[in-house]
């Protein structure tokens, strides 16, 4: 599950890569604002790339008088990446009184993310009256925060998600099927 109400789902009529991202509302003195961001996703065999300069802003009925969504653009960036345990792990061989034993390495996997986020926006009336810096820091610092947010509990979920796969196989091989259909619908495309 997603946190704060947020959804993540594959555009229907898209290709496997192709997600929409809504974003809890955020709020900006009597103005509220949510995002619905189009993500491609690119997954390699050792990261995954996140990428948007697609997004919709709904809310408030200022939105569409002021024609908000012709006036910025956006562009959204994230990798994650890992090291694995799995990639790891050697058995050793060690000998002892009763013979020869292996071991493994007891190293822990760890999940890294970046991200970058860049909108530059044509400040509507009212707001034009108050400094761009001002804006641009506020709405800077709220696009951060959400994001911090959003990414905290993916990763989360993605940890635990990962635990489950590494301990159990018919969950594994579940999967591996889901892959595969997906795979198979790319290459239909």
């Amino acid at each position: 599950p997603m946190p704060l109400n947020s959804t993540l789902s594959r555009l229907a009529g898209g290709s496997t890569s192709d997600f929409e991202l809504v974003v809890p509302p955020v709020r900006f003195l009597w103005l509220q604002v949510q995002p619905v961001v189009h993500a491609f996703v690119v997954l390699e065999e050792n990261k995954v790339a996140i990428t948007g300069d697609r997004c919709t802003l709904k809310g408030s009925p200022f939105i569409a008088k002021v024609k908000l969504n012709e006036r910025f653009s956006f562009n959204v960036w994230s990798e994650l990446t890992w090291d694995d345990t799995l990639d790891k792990v050697k058995d050793t061989a060690i000998s002892n009184d009763e013979g020869i034993s292996n071991q493994q390495d007891e190293s822990e996997s760890t999940i890294y993310a970046r991200s970058r986020i860049k909108v530059d926006v044509d400040v509507p009336r009212p707001f034009s009256a108050i400094p761009k810096r001002a804006i641009e820091a506020t709405g800077d610092k709220a696009m951060q925060l959400s994001l911090n947010i959003l990414l905290r509990s993916f990763m989360k979920g993605l940890a635990s998600d990962y635990e489950r796969w590494a301990s159990d196989p018919e969950y594994r091989r579940r999967r591996a099927e889901m892959v595969e259909m997906a795979n198979v619908e790319k290459d239909l495309v």
